[in-house]
C-alpha cells in the first residue's frame, strides 16, 4: 500500500501541469460559490490553456514514450504511453516493442532538461549514453513492472491464461531521474546502448 501511495505521489507532482490545472479549478469553484465571475472566469480559462497546453504539446519520443512539455525553469517529464494501433499485436510483440523503443529512445530525444520515474535498466543505459548527463538518481519505490506491462498491452497482460515472466518478476526499484540531453555526443563517448 505504502509503495503505491508513493507510486501516485511523483506521479502526480512530475506531473508539470497537474498541480497549477488543480490549484485554478479550485479557485474557478471558490468563485463560482462567492458568485465572482472576475474570478471564476480567468481561472477557468487558465485552467484550460494548461490543460490544452499539456495535451497538445508533447514531445512523442519513438512509439511507447513521450515528453510532457516543461514550465518555464522546469524539467520535460518523460512517460510511457499506450501505442496506437497495436490491438492486433500478441503480447510478446509488444513487449519486444516497448524494449526496442526504450533502447532507442534516447538517440529521438531533443535536447533539453528531462526527468522520469523508471528502473535501473533504463537508468544504466542513460548513464552510458554520450548525449545524455544524468544529475541525479534518487530512489523513491519498489514495485513489479505490471501497471507497465498493463498500460502497454491495453490490460490483455491482466486477464492473461499464462503470464509471462516479466509479469510474475518480482518488485523492482524504481528511480526519479533527472538529466539533461546535449545535441551532440560528447568527445571520447559511444552511444551505445
Amino acid at each position: 500500500m505504502l509503495q503505491n501511495s508513493k507510486r501516485w505521489y511523483y506521479q502526480v507532482t512530475t506531473d508539470p501541469a497537474l498541480i497549477p490545472v488543480l490549484l485554478f479549478l479550485l479557485l474557478y469553484a471558490l468563485g463560482l460559490r462567492l458568485s465572482l465571475p472576475m474570478l471564476w472566469f480567468p481561472a477557468l480559462l487558465i485552467a484550460l490553456m494548461l490543460a490544452f497546453w499539456q495535451k497538445f504539446c508533447r514531445v512523442g519520443i519513438g512509439q511507447n514514450f513521450q515528453a510532457l512539455p516543461a514550465l518555464p525553469g522546469g524539467y520535460h517529464t518523460v512517460g510511457q504511453r499506450a501505442p496506437k494501433g497495436t490491438k492486433q499485436q500478441t503480447c510478446p510483440e509488444l513487449r519486444q516493442s516497448l524494449i526496442q523503443d526504450s533502447r532507442d529512445a534516447a538517440a529521438g530525444i531533443p535536447a533539453g532538461k528531462y526527468q522520469a520515474v523508471t528502473h535501473e535498466a533504463v537508468l544504466r543505459r542513460l548513464k552510458r549514453n554520450g548525449r545524455i548527463c544524468v544529475e541525479s538518481a534518487k530512489p523513491i519505490y519498489k514495485v513489479a513492472l505490471r501497471p507497465i506491462l498493463n498500460t502497454q498491452s491495453h490490460n490483455r497482460c491482466r486477464l492473461c491464461k499464462a503470464p509471462c515472466s516479466t509479469w510474475n518478476a518480482p518488485a523492482r526499484q524504481f528511480y526519479l531521474v533527472r538529466f539533461h540531453v546535449t545535441s551532440k555526443t560528447k568527445k571520447g563517448d559511444s552511444n551505445e546502448n
